[in-house]
């Protein structure tokens, strides 16, 4: 997108037309009558003393055809200082005192549990209980004859 007209300070051209900036679609919606909504927002407009923040008058649109004006109005002041001109913008200052934003949801901390849990006691450890491991004998025993063969019922 681009600037349609000059922008002048004091008869002072800040941006001659067709300076660009950039238009970011930050949302896309239906509105009630099915048709498609777009929320938008504008950046990256550069003059030469700096980048002048910018804001759509209306942030969401019908849609966006090629060509199509989008009023828009500075967010910050531009001001003529002797030979310089300045662009101030406010920085939002927040209070301690404020409430904090609608959309801001503060994490959940671990709360401690009610009781705590009992400490081992100190003093002789369990002893272990022995086991005794036997491994299959593949030899054959003397009650069955010697022979595997003789294991076999007839």
């Amino acid at each position: 997108m681009h600037l349609a007209h000059d922008l002048l300070l004091d008869g002072t051209a800040l941006a001659p037309a067709g300076t660009p900036a950039r238009l970011v679609v930050t949302d896309k919606d239906k509105a009630p009558d099915g048709t498609a909504e777009i929320s938008i927002a504008l950046a990256e407009f550069k003059l030469r003393q700096g980048e002048l923040p910018v804001t759509p008058l209306a942030a969401v649109l019908a849609g966006v055809k090629p060509g199509q004006p989008i009023p828009a109005q500075t967010v910050g002041t531009v001001e003529r200082t002797g030979d310089h001109v300045v662009i101030r913008v406010a920085v939002p200052v927040e209070l301690s005192s404020d409430e904090p934003h609608a959309s801001y949801v503060p994490p959940p901390l671990k709360t401690a549990a009610p009781e705590l849990p009992p400490r081992p006691r100190k003093g002789a450890s369990p002893s272990p209980v022995p086991t005794t491991f036997n491994p299959p004998d593949q030899s054959p025993s003397p009650d069955d004859g010697g022979s595997p063969e003789a294991s076999a019922s007839p």
